[in-house]
């Protein structure tokens, strides 16, 4: 089965790009990869999990070598829409990604969301063998779920644009 970048049948559809991407539902796409089926209540004081614990998550889980698809996905959307520009350019435009920004706003929503205690839970489970199956197969579930989820968007959008066009043209 081929998949395609998930951003590329939003690039030609005439959606801005910005609305194109949160079209994706990103944040559930996060956490889907993340593996994070349930969300604890807030931790507090020093049940916080650290940022190193957190980084330590995100590499047992594999999350961490996938931001480099979000980089990816940003230029590869770009540059179907703009094919004149030269390779140089495109590896220029790959450089200003801050990817740290991303890695800090998810530690952040680790921190606001999972105890310490939680973290620790989910690293001792990334390093189990089923942990370690999970972690080996997010890549390829969420380039098809990233699919999915674009392509119900796409549809569910233009379904929800033929019932506003018609009640448009009752009103005119």
């Amino acid at each position: 089965m081929h998949i395609t970048n998930p951003l590329s049948s939003l690039a030609g559809s005439g959606l801005p790009l910005p609305r194109a991407i949160r079209l994706c539902a990103w944040p559930l796409l996060m956490l889907t990869y993340l593996g994070v089926a349930s969300i604890a209540a807030p931790p507090s004081g020093d049940q916080k999990a650290s940022p190193a614990e957190i980084r330590k998550l995100l590499a047992a889980s594999g999350a961490d070598k996938s931001l480099g698809e979000a980089d990816r996905q940003i230029i590869d959307t770009l540059r179907a829409r703009r094919k004149d520009f030269p390779d140089e350019r495109w590896q220029e435009a790959r450089e200003q990604i801050d990817r740290a920004a991303l890695t800090g706003r998810i530690e952040a929503a680790y921190a606001r969301h999972l105890s310490r205690e939680d973290v620790a839970a989910l690293i001792a489970f990334y390093e189990t063998p089923a942990g370690k199956r999970i972690a080996g197969a997010q890549p390829g579930l969420s380039k098809e779920i990233a699919a999915a989820v674009t392509e119900w968007t796409v549809e569910q959008t233009r379904k929800a644009q033929k019932v506003l066009s018609r009640q448009e043209g009752k009103t005119q």
